[in-house]
């Protein structure tokens, strides 16, 4: 039950983080007379904090994707059993994608927060960053949900010894 609910939880993990980094509602400027949205792909020359959030945004989702690799080997029975190396490899690649995920997010968090604008101006994040932050819980629930049945994959062979 576990590895179907990681698996589920990944696939959703990754879709959203697809979705977030591929749209451009991430923040929205309001102005006296204008409104502007923008996302993580701008055009012309950018700064050091959205390189680093496009970084590690784009290796959330290939960590997110080996992990959805590992776990859809689970459910194939003539390829292999589930050992404890599968199990660990879709844990621990799973937590690095739902690490590098808060890591994308924070950094943008922070950088937009302590951006000095004019007071006539208001800075609201849209529903693009809204979808980021989804998909990094949904991943870092993949790594818990595997963990868990890691954990008993552990347990059971200890039993039966």
């Amino acid at each position: 039950m576990n590895r179907s609910l990681a698996l589920f939880t990944n696939v959703l993990g990754l879709v959203l983080n697809l979705i977030a980094m591929n749209t451009h509602f991430w923040v929205e400027l309001l102005g006296p007379s204008f409104i502007l949205h923008y996302g993580l792909w701008p055009t012309g020359p950018q700064a050091a904090f959205m390189i680093t959030t496009e970084f590690f945004i784009v290796l959330a989702a290939v960590f997110s994707l080996i992990a959805l690799v590992a776990l859809a080997w689970h459910f194939i029975p003539w390829l292999s059993s589930p050992t404890r190396a599968i199990f660990i490899t879709t844990t621990v690649t799973a937590f690095c994608a739902a690490i590098f995920m808060i890591v994308a997010m924070s950094v943008y968090t922070s950088h937009i927060l302590g951006t000095g604008l004019p007071h006539q101006w208001q800075v609201s994040f849209n529903w693009s960053f809204y979808v980021g932050w989804v998909s990094a819980g949904l991943l870092l629930s993949t790594g818990l949900l595997n963990g868990g049945a890691l954990c008993r994959v552990c347990r059971d062979g200890y039993e039966s010894m």
